[in-house]
C-alpha cells in the first residue's frame, strides 16, 4: 500500500543517482536504501559511485507491471544495464523482485541480493553496528 499525498507524481521515488554507471540496486523502502549505503560507507567502499533506488514497498504485481518507480527510473536513464534487487528476505519481497527480474530479463541483467540473515537490509545494518 503506497501513501500518497495529493497531487504527489507517483513516476518519482526516493533515489540517489549517479549517471555514469550503468548499474541500479533497488529496496523496498528508503531506510533500505539507505542502510545499504551505509553498509557500504562503513566497509569503505565508494558508495556514490552506484544508482539506488526505493519502490516505496513491494506487492505481488498483481496488476502485471513493474512498478511505476522502477519503469520511469530506468526510462530516465537508458544507461541502466544491470539491476540488482535487495528486497526484504520474505514471501512479499522475494516474489516481487522473482517477478520483476522475469518482466525486465531480456533487457536488462538482473540479480538477486536480497539479505540471507535478516529480513531486510537495515536489519542487516543493525544487527552490524551491535559488534
Amino acid at each position: 500500500m503506497y501513501l500518497d499525498h495529493a497531487g504527489s507524481n507517483k513516476a518519482f521515488s526516493f533515489s540517489y543517482t549517479n549517471t555514469n554507471r550503468d548499474e541500479l540496486h533497488v529496496f523496498e523502502a528508503a531506510i533500505d536504501l539507505l542502510s545499504y549505503m551505509t553498509i557500504l560507507k562503513e566497509n569503505n567502499e565508494n558508495f556514490v559511485t552506484k544508482n539506488y533506488l526505493s519502490l516505496a514497498g513491494a506487492n505481488n504485481q498483481a496488476n502485471g507491471d513493474i512498478p511505476i518507480f522502477l519503469k520511469s527510473f530506468l526510462s530516465r536513464h537508458p544507461n541502466i544495464k544491470t539491476i540488482v534487487f535487495h528486497l526484504d528476505n520474505d514471501e512479499v519481497g522475494t516474489s516481487a523482485a522473482t517477478y520483476m527480474m522475469n518482466r525486465l530479463k531480456n533487457k536488462y541483467h538482473c540479480t538477486d541480493q536480497h539479505p540471507t540473515k535478516y529480513k531486510d537490509v537495515n536489519e542487516e545494518l543493525q544487527e552490524m553496528k551491535k559488534v
